[in-house]
């Protein structure tokens, strides 16, 4: 952001340090009074902070003033009774960080610091105020370090409380670098220089300084300058901290901050002769009545209807430039429209033209040759004497008696926004040089409100179609940002666990979350952060003993431009868009469809089952029998008795494992054990051992040792296992069993790995059957989708298997070549299907 000030202009624009032109920075504190639903006192309490910070800092004096006489900031305890939380942490900020500027870093200002350090994070929340505060108090932390006579023990508390800062600090900058990498390269030069690391500390300072000076930081770059100039100094580098102060001097006087360029010309006047002093500013300042002109500034900056703006110029312009009549036109398609105009001292002020009127429509109601000039060249048009003056002979205007004029574009970052007209019919050379100063300083914050309130109207016009857009859908719509709060949310009581959107607003939504779909949830929302792409998530949601509700969150990354945020440094903000739809009825299908195909490989094993079972019941009968006869033989019964004790066991163990597989339960409320993984697979394969056996095919078990345990849901495992060696067993089951190259066996294996540092569990499923076509290959996990014969299958088991997988947070694939067989892979993480992996507290 380009300052409107020449080098030595005075200093009255100073509202906020990183937005420096008229109401930005009141907005500023404006929002941080509506953070607890601010009454109009405590906004006008706001705006009282922001204005005496300004009347602080740009107080412009070369000798220090009587204390009587200097402004003061406005601190907590002058505000009114029952002011929330949060404004009283701003003003404290406020006044930490004018004291800081002024060099008053003593124990009055660390007792504000050490008031508001343990929770101003939890008050200031999203507010600007926060990484100020972390910036200010980890300088004046490390500035307190380096006290003499500093003990050892608070020496290291200050100095590890300035890295809890910088740490702070780079989590805001990941948001938005532009804004807050500079804070950030400032406190690690200085930590660099506590540390003796004068090279690091020099490579951070200049760090700091080019990236503020890039976006117009004055503030920021006027402080690192200052600190540069102090390393310089200390390593004997008198040339280098000369121009570096020097540097500092600059930026403090573009920021407008006159008492900030006192006190630095004070601070290190033995080092440095200074070429202008500032009494020269206040003369200027003095001589051009410029603190007027920043109460027109601040006006300016409060308005938000455009027709307000547009009068708010044309007053400002006729009171602080001169002339007797001002003109406004706008850039519209097509050209620009004239919209209003003023006469000095006519009664009600200035009038809108309605409706606006293109320029080559108003014949000789303005300067059409000049308005265009000044569009085209983007420079001042400065007429001293129209009658005079050549350019203009042939416009009708040139008739219409006036004498002295000037055109000023009126531009934001290069881009048109209008053209203001001033006119003097009595006086050639009315509008000399020194207008210049002030007229920048008019039209600088002009464009800024004329664009601002055309936003705001194009905004204020689409916002009933946009919201009548979002209501009207079926999903729940959420906007979040770039801390995962809730920023707007269109039906937060679709969501079964909020009843209003003020229930959500300014919170995170893991916070309405239960355990296991807060970590799943933080783990999503991270991811997809930090990849910058969209993920998806199905999460149940419960309000106490109310019947769960599942939803699938989509969450996109998105990037907001500059123009919604009033103190952005011009770099797009990340946030997050959230997309909630219903699917409780398609998980009690997914439900249904589980135990349909469950029941299918119950079906499968139920002869292996009766065979196995038949065999132990028979021995059972046998010995009953050898019992019978011999009742007086007590080393036989009790023999006989031992054997159908065993035999009986063999049956119990069979029916315990079918039970366990084949019970129904509630699906979301499927306990999650740990288990040892042979165990379940050893105890799986006992029911279709029989069949496979039957078949003529080797069932072979390959499971490593010391295996980690296995966080899943038991049943829904074994579900999956005795899918994949079912349709391994239905693979090779017709193949001939004497031709010579056939291998009927089927191979389990179990081993672990690690991938991106996290364990895993595989079990892998081998056979040597035909394979599978490389043209049916992508469709084997589709719902339905079967290469078996109707009698054999529905087509429902690798599909639903590949959502159970999904649903531990694993997966489930397939390798596999026409002729080479297939090897099904189950890769589960060993810490269950909860996600939790991705540091995401604070979302």
């Amino acid at each position: 952001m380009d300052s409107p000030l020449v080098e030595h202009d005075p200093p009255v624009c100073l509202r906020f340090p990183e937005q420096l032109r008229g109401g930005e920075g009141l907005s500023a504190l404006v929002s941080t009074a509506a953070v607890s639903n601010a009454s109009p006192g405590e906004a006008a309490q706001a705006l009282a902070l922001a204005r005496r910070y300004a009347d602080c800092l740009s107080y412009p004096s070369e000798e220090e003033p009587p204390r009587g006489e200097q402004p003061r900031f406005l601190s907590r305890d002058e505000l009114a009774p029952g002011t929330s939380e949060a404004l009283r942490y701003a003003a404290d900020v406020i006044e930490i960080g004018g004291r800081l500027f002024l060099g008053q870093r003593g124990a009055e200002t660390w007792a504000i610091v050490e008031r508001i350090a343990e929770d101003y994070e939890r008050v200031l929340g999203e507010l600007w105020l926060a990484p100020r505060y972390a910036l200010y108090s980890g300088l004046l932390a490390i500035a307190r370090a380096g006290e003499e006579g500093c003990p050892r023990s608070e020496r290291r508390r200050l100095k590890t409380l300035a890295r809890v800062r910088m740490a702070s600090l780079s989590r805001w900058a990941q948001g938005c670098r532009a804004r807050y990498q500079p804070m950030v390269d400032l406190l690690a030069g200085e930590l660099a220089v506590a540390r003796g690391e004068a090279l690091e500390a020099l490579r951070c300072f200049e760090s700091a300084r080019s990236l503020a000076a890039a976006q117009g930081i004055h503030d920021l770059d006027g402080l690192a300058s200052e600190s540069l100039a102090r390393l310089a100094a200390n390593e004997g580098l008198e040339r280098v901290a000369v121009s570096a102060l020097e540097d500092a001097r600059a930026s403090f006087v573009r920021w407008g901050a006159g008492s900030v360029v006192s006190a630095l010309e004070r601070r290190h006047g033995d080092l440095v002769q200074w070429r202008t002093p500032l009494a020269r500013v206040a003369e200027v300042a003095a001589s051009k009545g410029l603190r007027a002109v920043s109460t027109a500034i601040r006006e300016l900056g409060e308005a938000l209807r455009l027709e307000d703006v547009v009068l708010k110029v044309l007053s400002a312009a006729l009171e602080h430039v001169g002339g007797e009549r001002a003109m406004l036109l706008l850039e519209r398609e097509g050209g620009a429209v004239l919209v209003a105009e003023q006469d000095r001292g006519a009664p009600g002020g200035g009038s809108l033209v309605s409706p606006p009127l293109p320029v080559e429509a108003a014949g000789g109601r303005l300067p059409r040759a000049a308005v265009e000039l000044a569009r085209g060249s983007g420079e001042l048009v400065l007429v001293d004497d129209l009658r005079a003056d050549g350019r203009f002979f042939g416009d009708r205007y040139a008739s219409s008696g006036t004498r002295a004029m000037l055109c000023a574009p009126i531009l934001k970052h290069e881009q048109r926004i209008g053209v203001l007209v001033l006119e003097h019919r009595a006086r050639p050379g009315a509008f000399g040089e020194g207008h210049r100063g002030v007229l920048r300083l008019l039209l600088a914050q002009a464009a800024g409100a004329l664009e601002s309130a055309r936003l705001y109207a194009a905004l204020e016009a689409s916002e009933d179609r946009w919201r009548s857009l979002v209501d009207g859908l079926p999903d729940v719509v959420a906007v979040l940002n770039e801390r995962g709060r809730v920023e707007f949310v269109n039906h937060p009581a679709r969501l079964g666990v909020v009843t209003s959107a003020q229930e959500l607003l300014g919170r995170r939504l893991s916070e309405v979350m239960d355990d296991p779909s807060r970590s799943a949830w933080r783990s999503t929302l991270g991811e997809a952060l930090a990849a910058g792409e969209a993920r998806e998530v199905e999460l149940c949601l419960r309000d106490g003993d109310q019947t769960p509700c599942w939803f699938m969150f989509r969450v996109s990354p998105i990037h907001v431009g500059a123009a919604e945020d009033p103190f952005s440094s011009g770099a797009p903000t990340a946030k997050a868009l959230v997309i909630a739809t219903e699917i409780s009825a398609r998980k009690g299908l997914e439900v249904q469809l589980r135990q349909q195909q469950r029941l299918e490989s119950i079906g499968t094993l139920a002869s292996g089952v009766a065979h196995e079972i038949n065999n132990p019941v028979q021995g059972i009968m046998n010995y009953a029998e050898l019992i019978a006869e011999r009742p007086d033989d007590v080393d036989t019964v009790l023999e006989f008795a031992g054997e159908i004790g065993h035999e009986s066991e063999r049956v119990a163990i069979i029916v315990r494992n079918l039970m366990a597989f084949a019970r129904s339960e509630v699906e979301d409320e499927m306990p999650v054990e740990d288990i040892e993984v042979g165990g379940v697979i050893e105890a799986t394969f006992s029911l279709i051992r029989a069949v496979l056996r039957r078949d003529r095919i080797e069932l072979r078990l390959e499971i490593a040792q010391d295996l980690p345990r296995l966080r899943c849901k038991v049943q829904q495992v074994q579900q999956v296992l005795m899918n994949l060696v079912t349709n391994a067993r239905d693979a090779i089951v017709d193949l001939p069993a004497d031709a010579p190259d056939a291998v009927r066996e089927i191979l389990v294996r179990a081993e672990s790995f690690e991938d991106d540092e996290r364990p895993w569990i595989r079990v892998s499923v081998v056979d040597h059957g035909p394979g599978i076509a490389e043209e049916i290959r992508g469709r084997i996990f589709d719902p339905f989708f079967t290469t078996k014969g109707r009698d054999r299958g529905t087509g429902l088991g690798l599909s639903v298997s590949h959502g159970i997988a999904a649903d531990h947070g694993g997966s489930l694939w397939v390798e596999s070549s026409p002729g080479q067989g297939a090897r099904f892979h189950l890769d589960l993480p060993i810490d269950g299907p909860q996600l939790g992996d991705v540091d995401t507290a604070e979302m």
